[in-house]
């Protein structure tokens, strides 16, 4: 599943980070990705080893929120 980082349960920090992105592309007015460009993303911060590690470890981390969080927003193609 797209919510879950090596493990049966649902990441709760990479399903923030991805809802967080693309509703910040809809509050943009932009419409939302094709699954292709989602499956991207989601391949994208899978590969990212500062992004894994901030849904990872210390996920209440002040800095790993705000770099995951934009590293997402990035990805998915918000403004």
């Amino acid at each position: 599943s797209a919510f879950r980082h090596q493990s049966k349960q649902i990441n709760v920090a990479l399903t923030e980070a991805v809802m967080v992105a693309l509703m910040r592309r809809l509050e943009a007015g932009d419409p939302l990705p094709t699954p292709e460009g989602i499956s991207s993303a989601l391949f994208a911060v899978s590969k990212n080893e500062k992004f894994i590690e901030s849904i990872t470890r210390a996920t209440a981390d002040e800095e790993g929120v705000k770099y995951r969080l934009a590293y997402a927003t990035k990805l998915f193609g918000a403004a």
